[in-house]
């Protein structure tokens, strides 16, 4: 079977990258797929995050950032050509951006269409046509994913689609192969994701102004670029935090990296279903999130392996923060609990379930 990835590529720390990288390696090793990728930015190994296999294809388009551009200089044909020419047999939109472009493409050839979904349903702030985006690939797509099961309700209800499945991400198996967590010495919390709207790093700076005074003996760094990181950075030295909150920006080893780190905060406005968390939950790092309607209620069992905090409640959340970083028997408990939560997302049983899926969309 002959799969097409198209994505906007693996040179940054976005979540979509990471897990299709997870999701190929482990394609790769099953002799009955052959692996294509069209990548929105240059086809170049070395500038990748992820490592992919040896054993797979791609091109890179490096086609105009806005999508309606890559329509009107021909995106729809190319991709059909390239479909065509590789017998590709399903082909995968990574992202609601992509949906009307493999949808389209696959206009009178044999190539089914997978629309994978990796954002909220609910969410528009990504790019101007999120909606009509994703309305075109739950109509006329041969198949719709998502990752939860609220976002399983919402193409249901909102969007009428009918040939939809929902697949949790996996967690890497690399990052069970990481070293067992040291116990809670390190006085250093960790934030991971881009620096964008969607993570709401504002807040999170006046969470930290307020933790940080009480604790200066320990550290927050955040991973991740993005356009915000000017303001940021700006924001955190207004703040004088420099010393203590940092950013750390993209690193190729990040797995190597949680073990450094005692907890992990997130103040996301919106989620689909986050791959930082995963990474979490896979080192035994406690998580503190907000409650936001999709994603983090679907890890996080509120007391057990972290807490789930109302949008966007401040003091809730340092208070949350304060219980963590003072007591050592809540840490105990929350690292237990998070090893066994790693089990649910683990690598082998939700590429099955992708098996499946390529499966019954070929019959």
């Amino acid at each position: 079977m002959n799969l097409c990835f198209v994505l906007g590529g693996f040179q940054g720390v976005g979540g979509i990258g990471r897990v299709v990288s997870i999701l190929a390696n482990e394609l790769s090793q099953k002799a009955e797929y052959n692996l294509y990728f069209v990548v929105m930015n240059e086809w170049d190994r070395g500038k990748f995050l992820y490592d992919l296999p040896e054993n797979v294809t791609g091109i890179g388009w490096k086609a105009p950032k806005s999508m309606k551009k890559v329509f009107f200089y021909g995106g729809i044909q190319k991709l059909k050509r390239y479909l065509k020419d590789n017998r590709i047999d399903v082909v995968i939109g990574c992202g609601a951006l992509y949906f009307p472009l493999i949808v389209m493409a696959c206009v009178g050839i044999k190539t089914k269409s997978l629309c994978w979904e990796h954002s909220n349903a609910n969410n528009a702030a990504d790019h101007q046509f999120q909606k009509i985006c994703r309305w075109i690939g739950a109509k006329f797509s041969d198949c719709v994913v998502v990752l939860t099961k609220y976002d399983e309700r919402l193409y249901q209800t909102k969007y009428r689609s009918k040939r939809i499945y929902q697949v949790y991400n996996p967690i890497d198996p690399l990052l069970f192969c990481s070293k067992e967590r040291v116990p809670f010495i390190k006085r250093k919390i960790i934030s991971v994701g881009r620096l964008t709207y969607q993570k709401n790093y504002p807040l999170l700076i006046k969470i930290a102004n307020r933790v940080l005074k009480n604790h200066p003996d320990w550290q927050w760094h955040i991973y991740g670029d993005g356009p915000e990181e000017e303001s940021i950075k700006q924001f955190i030295k207004e703040n004088g935090l420099s010393a203590q909150l940092i950013l750390k920006g993209q690193v190729r080893d990040l797995y190597l990296l949680y073990n450094e780190y005692d907890f992990f905060v997130s103040t996301s406005r919106y989620e689909g279903f986050s791959m930082a968390f995963l990474e979490a939950v896979a080192n035994g790092l406690p998580i503190i999130s907000f409650d936001i309607e999709c994603g983090p209620r679907e890890i996080i069992e509120d007391g057990k392996n972290g807490f789930l905090v109302a949008p966007f409640d401040e003091n809730k959340f340092i208070e949350c923060i304060e219980k963590i970083i003072t007591s050592g028997s809540i840490r105990e408990y929350m690292v237990t609990e998070q090893r066994k939560k790693a089990q649910i997302y683990n690598c082998h049983s939700i590429v099955e379930q992708w098996n499946r899926i390529f499966k019954i969309m070929i019959e």
